[in-house]
């Protein structure tokens, strides 16, 4: 039977739907639409909830990427679940909408819960450190000063410190007050040796002297692992490692639960059933037909390098084996002295652990490492995501910018995996074992990756040891739009040893990224800077043409979002700011990246006394049911609607512009499983949402953009119509209508202008006399890219009938007049 526990009630699944995102079971199946739906890539954090596996502290990650298979038998906590208007809100929640931090209140929820991941992270806390654990949320209409200024405040009420709370394995417990007194059931004691009027462990019955696992009821006592404190026994510890000292279960495969398209997914719980599971797929089925998955957070990316943009629809296979819930592959070993060893990690470390253990390490290479690591994606995602999922990715996509593979490769990891088993082998034949393959090899060679069934994991050499008067030195470089959640253009790492006496590098270690057209070694660079001392004459300015030249010889990316000229000298600078580091490590020049000081800012409300209590700033009388997920927004009253009496409607996209449309091609798509009806251009006629845009593209008709509605697909549920909206079959011509129009240069030579709008003319003085008297002159042209200045909120629209006959739509619009005139009438 399959268990989830939501905000500490038990559900238990006869048949789940193992590809169903746990955000769409927590918003649909239990009507928990605090979590919201956002981006579907793990960017916005709108979703975000408290994940604590079978053992571990809970971690922030994104509902909208975590597959409800890989979910049994863990813990999810919501922001519902931290307080309510039925019982007391939270501090985080009350913090927030108090000190003005939420607006529109789309992501808000996100943003409580991602707080209550920091707060219930290990170690001390500050408020550095706290900015740094937001980058995995945004927000786009309140401004992050007054979310950043409220959450500060619970760092102050805690002396910046929180004190550590016991923890239940299993179950999120935060240090925070969750509920107060109010939110005890009626004859609670407060004491749980005598008390009787808990029977069930709720959201609402959990109160501040209830913090401790001897105080936790449960409905089954069988449900909870017990308390580490409260478990008394003669026998030794486990192993350091964390494994048992038990046997291993036995190597036989799981029953897999199966999704409603027929895909089997199979959640192993040790290593050798899941040895089993695959040796026993792989005996029956093509490879093509397999597929490992664990955080699952690649989804969010895959898109935009399996051709299915702008769907979110990951490539599937018939047969998902989930390694989450396998203890062995979650193992960090070191093998030796503390000064000199060997690390091993295995597959199934999440990035986060990854940063964790290196940030510790006195190893300058391993220290860099964290600090790149710590650069991927967002909180979310690298709680959530593995190293070995990341790499899975370098090796499938090869424009794929791997941070992880960048990292490992400069510092030589060697990776370990089981490979496939040989042709007509039995079903329980034992997988084949490779080990010691150099990570570029693996993600270069097609022959490496067919064969290769599981990464196992990634072991670091030790540090050799230092001659006489020699320093390491390890700098990285990530050269991206934003310092977060964002692929890097140019990825830069280098190693080296620096002799003191004579100022010579040696057993450098140069690798690239983003300015080739794969991940590759600088050899040739590599050698210069151990030919000479680095104060020789012109010895930056003859490595970086080395440089230049060797990755010319490389060849640079074929679809790079910048310019040939800028990757190579962003990939200059970052040589040069590694020979800074060298020469000086003082040097501000060498900086890994910009220094940040920590976000503030002023905020004043004029009072008027004369007109009080207006003017009196008072905070927003909904932004607490905001921040505990009550606020319902126009998608939230789609998910909690009754499936069996109600239709949802998923856009089929054009993915091109400028070509006409020539055919649709609906007919595999109605057999879908909940598909209902696919409305299109014959149904609407030429209905315009606007003067020349129709609402459907017709045959014939120009694609304006990528995005164009083609046809809406009417489903039982959402995910049954995204899906099949993802299928249709829609074809367009090879011919451009239109030369497309990429930039500001573009319109104005095609003289594309919105002639409606009056011209924009600002007058403050005389231009050419200023910049005729300035000392300084500085010439050239700067262009910037178009900003998503959007509201957060998805686009959706409700409609229901009425008791008289009409019809009653909610809409996600700013514009509530334009939506009515649009409506036609009945």
């Amino acid at each position: 039977m399959f268990t989830i526990h939501v905000n500490s009630t038990t559900h238990r699944l006869p048949s789940p739907d193992p590809l169903l995102p746990l955000s769409s079971f927590l918003r649909s199946h239990l009507s928990l639409t605090g979590t919201k739906q956002g981006c579907w890539e793990g960017g916005c954090g709108a979703c975000t909830v408290l994940f604590t596996e079978k053992s571990g502290r809970p971690a922030p990650v994104n509902a909208c990427l975590k597959l409800l298979g890989s979910c049994d038998d863990c813990h999810v906590l919501t922001t519902e679940g931290l307080g309510s208007s039925r019982a007391t809100f939270s501090d985080i929640q009350t913090v927030l909408a108090d000190g003005n931090g939420s607006q529109c209140g789309f992501c808000t929820p996100g943003w409580v819960m991602a707080c209550a991941g920091y707060l219930a992270s290990d170690g001390p806390k500050s408020e550095a450190q706290m900015e740094e654990w937001f980058d995995g949320n945004l927000c786009r209409c309140t401004g992050y000063r007054p979310i950043l200024e409220s959450f500060r405040k619970l760092l102050t009420e805690r002396d910046k410190s929180p004190p550590p709370l016991p923890v239940l394995p299993g179950l999120p417990v935060l240090p925070v007050r969750l509920d107060g007194d109010a939110g005890r059931p009626d004859g609670c004691t407060g004491t749980c040796a005598t008390c009787s009027a808990c029977d069930h462990l709720h959201a609402d019955h959990l109160h501040a002297d209830h913090l401790h696992a001897d105080h936790l009821h449960a409905a089954d006592i069988e449900d909870l692992s017990p308390h580490p404190s409260s478990c008394k026994s003669s026998s030794p510890p486990p192993p350091s490692c964390g494994c048992s000292a038990a046997p291993p279960p036995a190597a036989s495969p799981p029953a897999p639960l199966v999704s409603p398209d027929g895909t089997s997914f199979y959640a192993p719980q040790s290593l050798p059933s899941l040895l089993a599971t695959l040796s026993s797929l792989y005996s029956r089925h093509p490879a093509s037909a397999i597929s490992i998955v664990s955080g699952h957070t690649g989804s969010g990316v895959s898109k935009y390098y399996n051709g299915t943009a702008p769907y979110n629809r990951p490539l599937n296979t018939p047969h998902l084996v989930s390694t989450h819930a396998v203890p062995a592959l979650s193992h960090i070993t070191v093998d030796g002295t503390t000064a000199n060893h060997s690390t091993t990690v295995s597959a199934g470390v999440t990035l986060a652990s990854l940063v964790s253990h290196f940030a510790s390490s006195s190893n300058p290479s391993h220290l860099a490492l964290a600090r790149h690591i710590s650069h991927v994606a967002n909180t979310q995602v690298r709680s959530a995501g593995t190293w070995a999922g990341n790499l899975a990715l370098a090796a499938q996509y090869s424009t794929f910018p791997s941070d992880v593979a960048l990292s490992f490769a400069a510092l030589d990891a060697r990776l370990s995996f089981y490979c496939a088993p040989p042709p007509n082998s039995p079903p329980d034949a034992p997988l084949p074992l490779l080990t010691n393959v150099p990570v570029l090899t693996y993600i270069s060679s097609p022959s490496l990756q067919a064969s290769c069934v599981l990464l196992l994991s990634a072991t670091f050499p030790p540090a050799p040891p230092l001659p006489p008067n020699t320093v390491p030195l390890a700098r990285r470089f990530k050269q991206t739009q934003r310092a977060r959640n964002a692929h890097a253009h140019v990825n830069f790492f280098a190693t080296s040893l620096l002799g003191t006496a004579t100022n010579t590098l040696s057993s450098t270690r140069l690798v690239i990224g983003g300015a080739t057209a794969a991940i590759s070694l600088l050899p040739k660079t590599s050698a210069f800077l151990s030919s000479a001392p680095l104060s020789s004459p012109s010895f930056a300015q003859t490595a970086a043409l080395i440089l230049t030249n060797e990755i010319a010889s490389l060849s640079l990316p074929a679809a790079a979002l910048v310019s040939d000229d800028y990757l190579l000298s962003a990939a200059r600078g970052c040589l040069v700011k590694f020979l800074l580091h060298a020469s000086d490590p003082s040097s501000s020049g060498a900086d890994e990246s910009l220094p940040r000081s920590l976000s503030s800012g002023i905020q004043s409300f004029p009072v008027d006394p004369d007109t009080l209590p207006v003017t009196a700033p008072v905070p927003k009388i909904g932004a607490r049911l905001q921040a505990s997920g009550e606020a319902m927004y126009a998608h939230d009253h789609a998910d909690k609607m009754d499936p069996r009496s109600s239709l949802h409607g998923a856009f089929v996209f054009s993915r091109v512009s400028n070509r006409k449309l020539v055919s649709v091609d609906f007919n595999s798509v109605r057999s879908l499983p909940g598909v209902v009806d696919i409305v299109t251009r014959a149904d609407t006629g030429d209905f315009e949402v606007q003067p020349d845009e129709m609402l459907f593209l017709g045959a014939g008709d120009v694609s304006p953009c990528v995005g164009a509605p083609v046809a809406l697909v009417l489903a039982r549920t959402t995910e049954q119509a995204n899906e099949a909206a993802a299928q249709c079959k829609v074809t367009f011509g090879d011919e451009i209508i239109n030369a497309p129009i990429f930039s500001l240069k573009d319109a104005m030579k095609a003289n594309s202008t919105f002639s409606s709008s009056p011209p924009v003319v600002h007058k403050g003085g005389d231009v050419d006399a200023a910049l005729a008297a300035a000392a300084n002159k500085i010439s050239g042209r700067i262009c910037t890219g178009g900003q998503k200045h959007f509201y957060f909120e998805t686009h959706s629209a409700v409609a229901h009938n009425t008791e008289n006959g009409g019809v009653e739509i909610r809409s996600s619009t700013q514009s509530v007049s334009s939506t009515q005139s649009q409506v036609p009438p009945p």
